[in-house]
């Protein structure tokens, strides 16, 4: 895993967020039963205190 910029931008965030970059095979490891997904679009509006599955992937 590493750090793939410290300028990256998510909506609601004022300023930079780092974005990190891990390897698959490396995620799977440590995230078993997790399910990597192309569209990381959550289907439902999340709220701050959300948490499970789409939270995780999302993540």
């Amino acid at each position: 895993m590493f750090q793939y910029t410290d300028q990256g931008k998510v909506n609601g965030i004022s300023g930079n967020v780092d974005i990190n970059e891990m390897d698959l095979a490396f995620f799977n490891s440590v995230n078993p039963g997790v399910t990597v997904v192309e569209d990381n679009e959550p289907s439902t509006q999340l709220q701050q205190s959300d948490s499970g599955l789409t939270i995780k992937e999302l993540q």
